[in-house]
């Protein structure tokens, strides 16, 4: 009987590893899409919610009176 090349669970094995790594390189790629989803739309809520606040504010009818004689120390 002739040996040379592969095998039958040789070429198993390689079958196993290719799927195996084919497997995970598509749920790293679906989390990292979905990790950017979620940061895209925290951003999107964390915006709205600063533009309400700053739509909320009143105007501010403060004075600042510059006075010549105080001086810092």
């Amino acid at each position: 009987m002739n040996n040379k090349g592969f095998l039958l669970i040789d070429s198993l094995i390689c079958i196993f590893v290719v799927v195996s790594v084919g497997l995970l390189s598509i749920s790293l790629y679906q989390m990292i899409n979905k990790n950017e989803i979620i940061y895209e739309e925290y951003n999107r809520q964390s915006n709205e919610e600063y533009e309400t606040l700053f739509n909320n504010l009143k105007e501010c009818k403060c004075q600042i009176i510059e006075d010549s004689s105080i001086q810092e120390q």
